[in-house]
């Protein structure tokens, strides 16, 4: 059986840096994430697919406040954000693996 939730650490930042100003965003980015082996759906909005519309909203802020989405979400579900050919903010820009 495959865990329920993806390991996290916290971080502390300062608030008013990058990441301090979108660290609500951050938090629901990373509570959105779906379980490892699960990358169909969101734990929280057990009835949506993945990325959920919380999980788009909270990382279009991240990006927005000037954060790479790429170095935020695991690797594994990449291949997931945004649909193909879609502009993804903050994660397509000098990206090699994007």
């Amino acid at each position: 059986m495959s865990e329920q939730w993806r390991e996290t650490v916290a971080v502390g930042v300062v608030v008013d840096s990058v990441a301090g100003r979108v660290v609500q965003a951050l938090d629901l980015v990373a509570a959105h994430l779906p379980p490892p082996g699960q990358d169909w759906g969101c734990r929280l909005c057990s009835v949506e697919s993945w990325p959920c519309p919380p999980f788009d909203a909270a990382a279009r802020q991240v990006v927005a406040g000037g954060l790479r989405l790429a170095e935020l979400v695991p690797p594994d579900l990449h291949h997931l954000l945004w649909t193909p050919g879609a502009a993804r903010p903050g994660f397509d820009e000098g990206h090699a693996d994007g």
